[in-house]
């Protein structure tokens, strides 16, 4: 009973509680069993009940520890409150001898990158370049958190956010709704690429343009790695796709798709996950570079909270002549 103690209450108020309610239990039944001729000893079983659940929470909370600390070097702090709450109350179910179990799931994943960061990052010198681009990231990541989304990594100039993963989404609503969440957010960092712009030009700071591809998809996640280097990550066409369409034609910098300096592509499984608010142009179908095959493309334009009702979207560009329509990424 100590041990079961142990295991199943976490709360100090109520383990203090269950504690005395057993050593009272203990009492009773040595006293009631005095009534009737039955000597029965009360100090060893108290001390065991105390120490076998003092021992099982000591241990139960040194796991704890363990795992929170696993999780927090996995996803750092790009997570939001809400994501981190999830995480951890499904940690039985996605965590194992300190790793994240590898699971298969429906996810939308975000990748953008600065437009000719070579030629900005030649006009600063490195202690300038570094505060400038974590002024970049910090803005940035805060969108994605603030989206729901997470940040898997940066690699230079590039940031990788996931809209989903770990938590595995069963239902239609729910990967739409990180479809919704990952396209807000590219709109989001478009507007807040244009303020930084402005307040840069008024600093005698280099301008830049960004580049925004997302896919949805299946992909397969969980820790990659050595046990010295242990890292979350996705992996799958989705995210070649999404990682694709973000260098796709970096000459694609129509007004309407690349307003503000910033293009958002999408692929066509995210396009049909949005509704009928978000404007879209679509691009045509496309020979993604290191791909098999070709891609249905749309570029984002705007939220429009005034469409009647169907998707809204325009005619398809001269821009690309390759024409095999794709479906979109499947678990094979």
């Amino acid at each position: 009973m100590g041990v079961m103690l142990g295991l199943v209450v976490r709360s100090p108020v109520r383990f203090s509680l269950w504690a005395i309610f057993g050593l009272a239990v203990l009492a009773v039944a040595a006293w009631l069993a005095f009534q009737i001729g039955l000597f029965l000893p009360v100090v060893p079983p108290m001390l065991v009940w105390f120490t076998t659940a003092g021992l099982v929470t000591s241990y139960m909370s040194f796991r704890e520890l363990t795992d929170r600390r696993a999780l927090m070097t996995l996803f750092g702090r790009h997570v939001s409150k809400d994501v981190a709450k999830k995480i951890w109350a499904n940690r039985e179910e996605l965590f194992e001898e300190g790793r994240l179990i590898a699971q298969e799931m429906e996810a939308t994943i975000l990748f953008t990158d600065l437009k000719g960061f070579s030629l900005v990052s030649e006009k600063m010198t490195p202690g300038v370049l570094m505060t400038w681009l974590n002024d970049y990231f910090q803005s940035m990541s805060g969108l994605v958190e603030q989206h729901g989304g997470s940040i898997n990594k940066f690699n230079g100039d590039q940031i990788m956010a996931l809209f989903g993963p770990p938590l595995v989404r069963t239902k239609a609503e729910e990967i739409e709704r990180d479809a919704a969440n990952a396209v807000d957010c590219a709109l989001a960092m478009r507007e807040k690429l244009r303020e930084m712009n402005a307040t840069w030009t008024r600093e005698n700071r280099p301008n830049t343009q960004m580049r925004i591809g997302i896919c949805t998809g299946r992909v397969v996640a969980g820790s990659l790695g050595s046990k010295e280097r242990l890292e979350y990550t996705v992996i799958g066409e989705t995210v070649n796709v999404a990682s694709r369409l973000e260098s796709f034609d970096k000459n694609l910098m129509d007004d309407d798709i690349a307003a503000h300096g910033c293009r958002i592509l999408a692929s066509d499984s995210t396009r049909l996950r949005l509704s009928e608010k978000y404007k879209t142009r679509s691009i045509g179908q496309v020979k993604l570079h290191g791909m098999l095959h070709e891609v249905v493309v749309h570029g984002v334009i705007r939220v429009d909270a005034t469409s009647d009702g169907q998707p809204t979207t325009y005619p398809v560009t001269d821009r690309s002549k390759q024409t095999c329509e794709i479906p979109a990424p499947t678990s094979s």
